[in-house]
């Protein structure tokens, strides 16, 4: 999910206190979404093309630094290990936070402010950890935070709120189970609901106009990592697969989704495409799937190969521990088969060194009490 944790699509489907400028602009509303759908299937030049008249229309208004820095986001990635464009990404953002901060202070477009700042201080924070500058990404999310909390009971108002509030909800109360040191922490935050949280999300992807797809994609990645509704996760990412051909993080978490579900020979035929892909995610996540094929084929001598060339990949993405954590634990069960206690004990604690997924955490662990 790290090309799509942007919150910037929630700024074009604003209602009531809106500035008319822009949201109430349908022409270049329109021209917005072809662009994005352009900029999410990878086609950079055609999203910039189709997206200028918007971006020289309001140059001096919030969205359009918003816009900028995620095509930024998009065609860089990964943007923060970008030295050249990395930069031009924060200034986009902090141009944003300037002038979305001129408008909150004046309360004349309150609605539309709040979510100008709290998409904007909410890329700067997720940049900032992904480059662990810790510091600095506390302090963003801390000002992020607060315009969240303006925005949590306006959902019934504007149905772009229940992305934000479902994530919110449901990671309230995930994140410090996976993350215990975080309780402390957190403890202070807003209480939140896993339940309340997932149905927030699905509500989103069937009834918001914008942030629809972002959605769908963060409600498949919870259905595949903690909650175990596979069904849920094909259903929505073949959707997002065949309407975004081109977008890689689409096609992973699609595969990902078939081979839980058992579907061989589909997930085999796309593993074909995600071949081609370069970057830490892709090429870890094409010897996972091909290890797990061979797995599930009962071929474990090939699929032992594939597993530990995924492991022994020095590649960093946003995925990267979750697909070796995926194979460590089918090197531990392997090693089982074959009788090597040792060295199946070593790879179940390596797994969960960096486990997150709730069925990889807890078939991890009931092997090693077993040891």
């Amino acid at each position: 999910m790290k090309k799509i944790l942007a919150l910037i699509l929630f700024v074009f489907s604003l209602s009531g206190e809106t500035n008319a400028q822009f949201s109430d602009d349908i022409a270049s509303k329109k021209i917005t979404i072809n662009g994005l759908n352009k900029l999410y299937n990878l086609e950079y030049r055609e999203a910039e093309r189709i997206l200028k008249p918007v971006l020289q229309k309001y140059e001096e208004h919030p969205v359009s630094f918003l816009i900028k820095a995620t095509l930024l986001q998009y065609e860089f990635a990964p943007i923060e290990q970008n030295v050249t464009h990395f930069k031009e990404y924060i200034s986009n953002l902090e141009k944003c936070i300037k002038l979305a901060k001129e408008q909150y202070d004046a309360g004349k477009y309150k609605t539309d402010a709040t979510f100008y700042l709290l998409a904007a201080h909410g890329n700067i924070s997720r940049a900032y950890h992904y480059n662990k500058d810790y510091l600095k990404a506390g302090l963003e999310a801390k000002r992020a935070y607060s315009y969240l909390k303006e925005g949590y009971g306006l959902a019934k108002e504007n149905s772009e709120f229940y992305f934000t509030n479902g994530l919110y909800k449901y990671y309230r109360v995930q994140y410090p189970e996976t993350h215990p040191s975080i309780k402390p922490i957190i403890f202070f935050f807003t209480d939140g609901n896993k339940m309340q949280g997932l149905a927030d999300l699905r509500q989103a992807s069937k009834s918001s106009l914008f942030s629809r797809m972002e959605a769908s994609f963060f409600l498949a990645g919870i259905c595949l990592k903690y909650e175990s509704l596979t069904k849920e996760a094909v259903s929505i990412l073949r959707v997002l697969h065949e309407k975004y051909p081109n977008n890689p993080d689409f096609l992973l978490k699609y595969i990902e989704a078939l081979l839980i579900g058992g579907e061989l020979e589909l997930s085999s035929q796309k593993l074909k495409k995600l071949e081609v892909f370069k970057g830490g995610d892709y090429e870890v996540a094409t010897f996972v799937f091909r290890g797990e094929i061979s797995f599930l084929k009962r071929d474990f001598n090939k699929a032992s190969i594939s597993f530990k060339k995924a492991v022994s990949l020095k590649k960093e993405g946003a995925e990267t521990s979750d697909l070796k954590s995926m194979a460590l634990c089918r090197l531990g069960e392997i090693s089982l088969g074959l009788g090597e206690n040792k060295n199946a004990k070593e790879y179940f604690k390596q797994c969960l060194d960096i486990a997150e997924y709730s069925r990889i955490i807890k078939k991890a662990e009931l092997e090693l009490k077993r040891l």
